[in-house]
Protein backbone atom coordinates (compact mmCIF):
# COMPACT_ATOMS: atom_id res chain seq x y z
CA UNK A 1 0.00 0.00 0.00
CA UNK A 2 1.44 3.15 -0.84
CA UNK A 3 1.26 7.05 0.63
CA UNK A 4 -1.17 8.08 -1.30
CA UNK A 5 -3.82 5.34 -0.74
CA UNK A 6 -3.29 5.45 2.88
CA UNK A 7 -3.80 8.97 2.85
CA UNK A 8 -6.91 8.72 0.84
CA UNK A 9 -8.31 5.88 3.37
CA UNK A 10 -7.24 7.47 6.70
CA UNK A 11 -8.97 10.43 5.45
CA UNK A 12 -12.33 8.80 3.98
CA UNK A 13 -12.35 7.00 8.08
CA UNK A 14 -11.76 10.42 9.87
CA UNK A 15 -14.87 11.78 7.79
CA UNK A 16 -16.90 9.07 8.14
CA UNK A 17 -16.41 9.51 12.04
CA UNK A 18 -16.64 13.26 11.84
CA UNK A 19 -20.12 12.51 10.17
CA UNK A 20 -21.23 10.11 13.11
CA UNK A 21 -19.61 12.69 15.58
CA UNK A 22 -22.26 15.35 13.96
CA UNK A 23 -25.29 13.01 14.10
CA UNK A 24 -24.90 12.09 17.38
CA UNK A 25 -24.59 15.47 18.54
CA UNK A 26 -27.35 16.60 16.29
CA UNK A 27 -29.53 13.84 17.76
CA UNK A 28 -29.25 14.97 21.10
CA UNK A 29 -31.10 18.67 20.45
CA UNK A 30 -34.20 19.18 21.15
CA UNK A 31 -36.36 20.21 18.59
CA UNK A 32 -40.03 21.60 18.47
CA UNK A 33 -42.12 21.71 15.17
CA UNK A 34 -43.91 24.50 13.49
CA UNK A 35 -46.86 25.14 16.03
CA UNK A 36 -45.36 23.15 18.96
CA UNK A 37 -46.60 25.66 21.73
CA UNK A 38 -49.92 23.31 21.38
CA UNK A 39 -50.48 19.66 21.70
CA UNK A 40 -52.22 17.57 19.58
CA UNK A 41 -54.46 14.14 20.29
CA UNK A 42 -54.39 11.04 18.27
CA UNK A 43 -57.10 8.62 17.87
CA UNK A 44 -56.36 5.32 16.24
CA UNK A 45 -56.62 1.82 16.45
CA UNK A 46 -58.07 -0.67 14.08
CA UNK A 47 -60.48 -4.17 15.04
CA UNK A 48 -61.65 -6.54 12.52
CA UNK A 49 -64.80 -5.14 10.94
CA UNK A 50 -68.25 -6.40 12.63
CA UNK A 51 -71.05 -7.70 10.23
CA UNK A 52 -74.44 -8.20 10.41
CA UNK A 53 -75.43 -11.70 8.00
CA UNK A 54 -79.12 -11.46 6.73
CA UNK A 55 -79.98 -15.05 5.45
CA UNK A 56 -83.90 -15.67 3.55
CA UNK A 57 -85.13 -18.76 1.84
CA UNK A 58 -84.73 -18.59 -2.17
CA UNK A 59 -87.71 -17.93 -4.03
CA UNK A 60 -88.72 -19.93 -6.83
CA UNK A 61 -87.45 -17.80 -9.88
CA UNK A 62 -83.84 -17.97 -7.98
CA UNK A 63 -83.81 -22.13 -7.78
CA UNK A 64 -85.08 -22.11 -11.48
CA UNK A 65 -82.97 -23.92 -13.64
CA UNK A 66 -80.53 -24.91 -10.87
CA UNK A 67 -79.62 -28.33 -10.67
CA UNK A 68 -80.93 -30.11 -6.61
CA UNK A 69 -77.93 -30.62 -6.01
CA UNK A 70 -76.74 -27.09 -6.12
CA UNK A 71 -79.80 -25.61 -4.60
CA UNK A 72 -78.73 -23.36 -1.60
CA UNK A 73 -81.32 -23.96 1.51
CA UNK A 74 -80.86 -19.98 2.32
CA UNK A 75 -79.43 -16.83 0.85
CA UNK A 76 -77.08 -14.75 3.19
CA UNK A 77 -76.34 -10.88 2.67
CA UNK A 78 -73.87 -9.54 4.87
CA UNK A 79 -73.30 -6.01 6.01
CA UNK A 80 -70.57 -4.12 7.73
CA UNK A 81 -71.44 -2.43 10.98
CA UNK A 82 -70.31 1.23 10.53
CA UNK A 83 -69.17 2.97 13.49
CA UNK A 84 -69.57 6.53 14.79
CA UNK A 85 -66.80 8.51 17.08
CA UNK A 86 -67.52 11.55 19.23
CA UNK A 87 -64.61 13.63 20.85
CA UNK A 88 -65.20 16.02 23.18
CA UNK A 89 -62.67 18.53 24.91
CA UNK A 90 -64.01 20.13 27.91
CA UNK A 91 -67.23 19.70 26.52
CA UNK A 92 -66.74 21.36 22.62
CA UNK A 93 -67.25 18.54 20.46
CA UNK A 94 -64.16 18.24 18.01
CA UNK A 95 -65.63 15.31 15.96
CA UNK A 96 -68.96 14.05 15.69
CA UNK A 97 -69.87 11.53 13.10
CA UNK A 98 -68.68 8.37 11.14
CA UNK A 99 -65.59 6.65 12.57
CA UNK A 100 -64.95 4.51 9.03
CA UNK A 101 -67.43 4.59 5.61
CA UNK A 102 -67.50 0.56 5.02
CA UNK A 103 -67.18 -1.04 1.79
CA UNK A 104 -68.83 -4.05 0.12
CA UNK A 105 -66.26 -6.49 1.62
CA UNK A 106 -64.22 -4.43 4.36
CA UNK A 107 -62.60 -6.59 7.17
CA UNK A 108 -60.90 -4.40 9.01
CA UNK A 109 -62.18 -1.11 11.09
CA UNK A 110 -59.36 1.78 10.92
CA UNK A 111 -59.41 4.53 12.50
CA UNK A 112 -57.21 7.56 12.66
CA UNK A 113 -57.65 11.17 13.54
CA UNK A 114 -55.60 13.92 14.67
CA UNK A 115 -57.15 16.97 16.22
CA UNK A 116 -54.83 20.00 17.72
CA UNK A 117 -55.14 20.04 21.62
CA UNK A 118 -54.17 23.54 23.24
CA UNK A 119 -51.94 22.62 25.97
CA UNK A 120 -53.16 22.39 29.62
CA UNK A 121 -55.63 20.80 31.57
CA UNK A 122 -58.99 19.04 29.25
CA UNK A 123 -61.68 17.32 29.91
CA UNK A 124 -61.19 14.46 27.53
CA UNK A 125 -64.37 12.39 26.32
CA UNK A 126 -64.31 9.73 23.37
CA UNK A 127 -67.41 7.66 22.40
CA UNK A 128 -67.18 4.67 19.96
CA UNK A 129 -70.71 3.64 19.24
CA UNK A 130 -72.49 1.49 16.26
CA UNK A 131 -74.28 3.49 14.01
CA UNK A 132 -76.51 1.55 11.57
CA UNK A 133 -80.24 2.67 11.41
CA UNK A 134 -80.83 0.04 8.65
CA UNK A 135 -80.33 -2.43 11.14
CA UNK A 136 -82.55 -3.86 13.64
CA UNK A 137 -81.95 -3.74 16.84
CA UNK A 138 -83.84 -5.94 18.42
CA UNK A 139 -81.81 -8.45 16.10
CA UNK A 140 -79.46 -11.05 18.36
CA UNK A 141 -76.62 -10.46 16.25
CA UNK A 142 -76.66 -6.79 17.59
CA UNK A 143 -75.70 -7.63 20.89
CA UNK A 144 -72.58 -8.44 20.18
CA UNK A 145 -71.98 -5.62 17.62
CA UNK A 146 -73.23 -2.95 20.98
CA UNK A 147 -70.88 -4.84 23.00
CA UNK A 148 -68.33 -3.29 20.63
CA UNK A 149 -69.06 0.44 21.86
CA UNK A 150 -67.48 2.05 24.26
CA UNK A 151 -66.52 5.30 26.09
CA UNK A 152 -63.41 6.69 27.37
CA UNK A 153 -63.84 9.55 29.86
CA UNK A 154 -60.69 11.43 31.39
CA UNK A 155 -58.42 14.27 32.78
CA UNK A 156 -55.66 15.04 30.07
CA UNK A 157 -52.64 17.56 30.92
CA UNK A 158 -51.03 17.96 27.88
CA UNK A 159 -47.67 20.23 27.65
CA UNK A 160 -46.48 22.05 24.19
CA UNK A 161 -45.60 19.42 21.60
CA UNK A 162 -47.22 16.32 24.01
CA UNK A 163 -49.39 14.13 22.05
CA UNK A 164 -52.15 12.34 23.63
CA UNK A 165 -52.90 9.01 22.50
CA UNK A 166 -56.36 7.16 22.76
CA UNK A 167 -56.75 3.37 21.09
CA UNK A 168 -58.48 0.07 22.11
CA UNK A 169 -56.61 -2.22 24.49
CA UNK A 170 -57.09 -6.14 24.49
CA UNK A 171 -60.33 -6.25 25.88
CA UNK A 172 -61.78 -3.93 23.85
CA UNK A 173 -61.54 -0.70 26.02
CA UNK A 174 -60.49 2.51 25.12
CA UNK A 175 -57.83 3.57 26.68
CA UNK A 176 -54.79 6.73 26.79
CA UNK A 177 -51.06 4.11 27.30
CA UNK A 178 -48.85 5.58 29.07
CA UNK A 179 -46.25 7.85 27.88
CA UNK A 180 -42.35 7.95 28.23
CA UNK A 181 -41.08 11.31 29.38
CA UNK A 182 -41.18 14.55 27.21
CA UNK A 183 -38.35 16.13 26.00
CA UNK A 184 -35.91 18.04 28.48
Amino acid sequence: MNAANWLKRTGAAALAAGAMVVIVFMSQVPWLGPGSEGSELRVSWRMPAPSLRHCRPPTEAELEGVPGHMRPGEICNEETVPFGLIVLIDGDTLHAGPAWHPGRRARTLAVYERFPLPAGSHALEVSFVPDSPRVDAASPQMDSVQALATTLSARVVAAPGDVVLVTRNDNGRLVMPPTGPGPP
